[in-house]
């Protein structure tokens, strides 16, 4: 073979590997891609509700003298919570998802800390009046309270230590969930 014959066919094998490379490499190069996902707790699968489950509650308000605690709040849909009495929470939580939620409490700082002490809150199943109450942490993390069936309520129930006279402290309490 001479040596334009030898150029020759090197020059066409170097082309025949770029080619396959060039088929090759793309559709090698395209087999992975990451995934990421942000996912948030539902702030609107379980809603905060009136005592019958009927109509939206947006706050409540405690009242009483410095020194006492109260336990019979009223909530922004005008009913008062009666703590011995079978459904008469300050509100009830709605779960109007079609699927079990797991649910999250948040109850925030006060304003005017000084004014008021500790909160306390009791869940329990509809038909039933406040059972024990349990001391509620302010801020985070949240207080998981377990599971509210899919198309099902929960009574909740608060209590407030009023310390001191003078102002109003407010609150926000948040209400979070994610299928159980």
């Amino acid at each position: 073979m001479n040596m334009k014959n030898k150029i020759t066919a090197f020059l066409l094998a170097v082309i025949m590997v770029c080619s396959v490379t060039a088929f090759v490499l793309p559709a090698m190069a395209g087999h992975e891609a990451e995934q990421s996902a942000d996912i948030s707790k539902s702030v609107a699968a379980v809603t905060i509700m009136d005592q019958a489950g009927g109509t939206d509650v947006s706050s409540w308000t405690f009242t009483g003298a410095a020194g006492t605690t109260d336990a019979d709040p009223g909530n922004s849909a005008t009913e008062t919570q009666d703590i011995t009495a079978n459904d008469k929470p300050v509100a009830t939580l709605k779960n109007t998802a079609d699927l079990d939620m797991r649910v999250d409490l948040t109850f925030g700082s006060w304003t005017g800390g000084n004014k008021v002490g500790k909160e306390y809150y009791s869940i329990t199943a509809r038909g039933t009046s406040a059972g024990t109450f349990t001391e509620a942490t302010y801020g985070t993390p949240p207080i998981d309270i377990g599971t509210i069936n899919s198309n099902t309520m929960k009574n909740m129930w608060l209590k407030l230590e009023l310390l001191k006279t003078g102002g109003t402290p407010t609150s926000t309490f948040t209400v979070e969930s994610e299928v159980a």
